[in-house]
Order: C-alpha cells, then structure tokens, then sequence
C-alpha cells in the first residue's frame, strides 16, 4: 500500500500508521511490526505519537470498537533550545500528543523514565524497548572499520548541542560526523561547532542508515542531561553494537543504566571525551574487546524477535 496515499496498511485485525515514514517511525512501527506474527481477535490500530489522520480519527475508530495502541519514543514537551521547538508550538504538537495518549486503550513506550512521564495520560502503560534485527539486512557486523576516519558519529539535525559535549575536545581529524545535511541550517550551525578537519557523510534513507557505520572503529553518542534527553532510547547503543564496534556515550539516561553499563564507555565532562576516544584509538587489543563485548551485549538484551514476543503478547492481549 502506498503510504502517501494511505498511511494505514493492515494486516487481518492489525491496523498500522505507516505514514511516510520518520526515524521513529521505521524504529518503533515500520520494522517491528513488520517482522510480527500477531492475530488480535478485535481489530487494533497502532501509530506512533499521533495519527495521521488527526484526534477525530482515533475517536471514530474507538466509537466503532477499534482498540487503540499508542507508541511513544520521546518527551512530547520538547525545550526552547530545541530545534523543533517553535514548530511544536505553531502546531500545539505536545497537546496533541497528550490527546492521543488519553485517547489509547494502551501505551506502548521505550523505557522506565519516559514511562513514569506518559503514565498519568494513559490508562496502561507497558515497555517496549527500541530492538533490532541483528545479523539481518543492514544491521550486520561491520566487514570494514579501518577504511575511513576511526571516530563516527551518526547524527541528525536535532543534535547540535550535544555535539557541543565534544566539539573542540576530541581528535577532530579523527572525526567523522554522518547524517550532514548542508541544507539545513541547523546544520550550518554544526558546521561552526568545529575545526576545518572533521569529515562529514551526507545522510541515507533509513533503510540503508547503517551504512554510515562502515569504515569506522569507534561510535560516539554524546547528550545533553536534559528531561527531553533522559526521556530519549539507547538506540545508539544498539547501532554500534550492530556493527561490532565500542562506543562513548555521556553518563546520563538513557544510557547510564544498570542494563548496558558494563558494555559502554562513558564520558562525563569534556576531559573523558579526550581521554575515552584516545584511548579507544591508541589501544587496537582494548578497542576490538569492548566491540565484541558490546555485539554480544545488544544481541541478547536487545533483538527483535526477543522484543516481539513481548510485543506479540500486547498487541494479542489488549482488552
């Protein structure tokens, strides 16, 4: 079904928002319910945030008995200093969001933190944290991390301050940083962050994202200790661990948890930063360590079809 006609596909009692679709949208709708063998016995909506069809869409579909899954990935309150944020504003997204989580017979979200936000809006609350399809299409072990720069951080428009956390800190001609779109503007204000020496890889659709990976040795994954931030996914974890290779990640959630802890590196201020990834380049035993470590990690605590089976029982159970 073509999303930009119709953004719902269904699937025997399984309806799906596909809309043209979003990062959180591939990772949160379009992958993993797309690898799920679910058969709910009443018919079941499912979307991420907000409909695309609007509020009024979600109350015709309960007034016809339709269950309702709502799936959030983030705060739906995002900061001033957000790049989004006047746009959240202009559109009255937070509401909106608000409004599609009262709306919902149940809540789908990532993890504890952000869960304990969305739980006075919604009448059930369960966890579904961000998975992947390791070893399956794009999200395999790296065949290369020596051909490219040995740093990488696969980044979106949206992250310009926590690229702050580094900028000027570590090995910049060791850097590259993926996603680059010098359309944006935003983009050119990263661009200022840094020195002449840091490379850049424009950005991929995201069913080929992964390859933004290849090459390097060493993912970064800095972020600001902010409530919108903390409400955020280990995705990056995961990403790195796809690939096989070690990360350094800020000590803050949704990182800094008892779950990945022994499996990341973490830097807290601008001198772990230099300390972490010099290390990671200067050790070749230390780096392939942490990386296998890290592979093997994600592959038990976090694939996709472990996460489905949880998912298959939601969506199968909801009353």
């Amino acid at each position: 079904m073509n999303a930009s006609i119709n953004p719902v596909a269904r699937r025997g009692n399984l309806m799906l928002d596909v809309r043209p679709h979003t990062s959180c949208d591939f990772h949160r709708i379009i992958m993993p319910y797309g690898q799920l063998q679910a058969n709910p016995k009443a018919p079941v909506f499912v979307f991420n945030r907000q409909p695309s069809h609007g509020i009024h869409s979600l109350m015709a579909m309960k007034n016809a008995g339709i269950k309702i899954i709502c799936d959030i990935d983030d705060h739906f309150e995002v900061g001033p200093k957000h790049v989004m944020y006047e746009l959240f504003k202009k559109h009255n997204v937070a509401e909106v969001i608000k409004q599609s989580l009262q709306l919902a017979d149940l809540v789908t979200c990532t993890n504890e933190v952000l869960a304990k936000v969305v739980k006075p809006y919604a009448k059930q609350v369960e966890i579904l944290p961000n998975a992947l399809p390791f070893d399956r299409g794009q999200f395999t072990l790296s065949q290369d991390t020596t051909s490219d720069r040995p740093m990488v951080y696969v980044a979106g428009t949206t992250h310009r301050h926590d690229m702050n956390l580094f900028a000027g800190r570590v090995n910049e001609s060791a850097l590259t940083i993926a996603g680059h779109n010098p359309e944006r503007e935003e983009w050119r204000k990263i661009e200022a962050l840094f020195g002449p020496d840091v490379r850049y890889k424009p950005e991929t659709p995201i069913d080929s994202y992964m390859s933004l990976y290849d090459g390097h040795a060493i993912a970064l994954a800095p972020l600001v200790d902010t409530e919108f931030n903390r409400c955020k996914s280990n995705l990056k974890v995961l990403e790195a661990g796809a690939k096989g290779i070690p990360i350094v990640v800020s000590d803050v959630h949704p990182y800094l948890n008892a779950k990945d802890f022994p499996a990341v590196d973490f830097a807290a201020d601008a001198f772990d930063w230099a300390d972490c990834t010099a290390r990671l380049m200067d050790d070749e035993g230390y780096r392939d360590a942490r990386g296998q470590e890290l592979a093997a990690h994600v592959r038990e605590h976090y694939h996709l079809d472990k996460i489905n089976e949880i998912r298959r029982q939601i969506v199968e159970g909801i009353v």
